[in-house]
């Protein structure tokens, strides 16, 4: 398993886990959505998606416990256009059924990206105030080409990463 899925799927996680509450910056969308009802959220990001530079972003599917989502294979390693990041947050917050990051785990990501930071990566990026850490389009790249001090900056430093949620 590569650098960049460990780091995709941590950070990936991370996301989902943080992204459990009633969105703070959406208090007009009343209370958050159930897992089953998280359609219209997906369409809302396909349509936004597309509309930002996405054209061939692929209409959402239904699993198999009724949840809507995007096929892995055609949405790939994206990074939604600004006008597009709060649908993406209100999509998960309606998929998603990890329970929410609690302080501690927040504070964990924190000492993360400080101890990213200490191993030589003075840029790396600040987590949001849910506890997400969105990737720069320069760290997307090491972790793409398993630069060697990316892997043993992450390896130095992912004991401070929160466990991953269980559901």
């Amino acid at each position: 398993m590569t650098l960049r899925t460990l780091v995709t799927a941590g950070l990936t996680i991370l996301t989902l886990a943080a992204c459990t509450g009633t969105p703070a910056t959406n208090t007009a969308a009343g209370p958050s959505p159930t897992p089953s009802s998280n359609q219209a959220a997906a369409i809302r990001l396909a349509e936004c998606m597309r509309a930002n530079g996405f054209p061939t972003f692929p209409d959402p599917v239904k699993d198999d416990r009724g949840r809507w989502s995007f096929p892995p294979e055609s949405t790939g390693d994206w990074l939604p256009p600004e006008p597009c990041r709060p649908l993406v947050r209100d999509w998960k917050v309606a998929f998603s059924d990890v329970p929410p990051a609690s302080a501690e785990d927040l504070a964990k990501t924190r000492d993360y990206v400080t101890c990213m930071r200490e191993h030589g990566f003075p840029d790396f990026p600040d987590p949001d105030e849910d506890g997400n850490i969105e990737l720069t389009d320069r760290f997307r790249v090491l972790a793409d080409t398993d630069d060697a001090a990316f892997i043993a900056a992450h390896e130095a430093c992912k004991h401070h990463l929160p466990p991953k949620p269980m559901k």
